[in-house]
């Protein structure tokens, strides 16, 4: 993953960015009702970190059984 952008923009921080980016496939892949917790994985701290690696291991799992089941 990218952790430096060639945008620059002074209304938005390279670190607010980062994380955006991160959760980007959580809130493509989980239902609406968990945004509120997607958002904390944005974060770039412990607790964004824990729930940005918690999550993602959900969206890994259902990836792979979409995959399974098209095999």
């Amino acid at each position: 993953m990218r952790t430096d952008y060639v945008m620059e923009m002074p209304q938005i921080s390279n670190e607010t960015l980062f994380g955006i980016n991160r959760a980007f496939p959580l809130y493509m892949n989980l239902p609406e009702w968990l945004d509120q917790i997607i958002r904390l994985a944005e974060r770039c701290d412990n607790t964004g970190h824990k729930v940005y690696q918690t999550l993602h291991h959900i969206v890994q799992n259902k990836i792979n059984k979409r995959l399974d089941k098209k095999q």
